[in-house]
């Protein structure tokens, strides 16, 4: 829904995610408005190009870079992004980075975040 989101001034905008459980990640989802049926001023507040970080502390001295990525105005509104810089150890904690957006000079907003991975549990089950 217009207007329900994570609204921030100011780059870079950061999202710390703490999970339910520890997972090795291998992908997000970013979800923002979008659609003919927006007015272009709300695209504008829509991310543009964002990093995703792996965290074993809020303080992480040492975080883990997951990716840089982009969100196409021309693509749904919910768009899927593999890890491209992938690791095996299991995070508690995933950082959104957001660098910039579509060209909103006052805010951005992320309507949802979502993380996926192999949880703990599915690592440790026999094939």
């Amino acid at each position: 829904m217009p207007g329900r989101c994570w609204r921030f001034a100011g780059f870079p905008g950061r999202l710390v995610v703490e999970l339910a459980e520890n997972v090795v990640v291998t992908s997000f989802t970013l979800s923002h408005v979008l659609g003919p049926s927006v007015p272009k001023s709300r695209l504008k507040s829509a991310p543009h190009e964002f990093e995703v970080w792996g965290l074993q502390a809020v303080d992480d001295a040492k975080p883990h870079f997951f990716g840089n990525y982009s969100l196409s105005l021309s693509g749904p509104s919910s768009q899927d992004f593999p890890v491209e810089h992938p690791s095996t150890v299991r995070h508690p904690i995933v950082e959104l980075k957001v660098l910039n957006n579509h060209g909103s000079a006052e805010y951005t907003c992320v309507y949802r975040f979502k993380v996926f991975g192999i949880a703990d549990d599915m690592l440790e089950a026999p094939l």
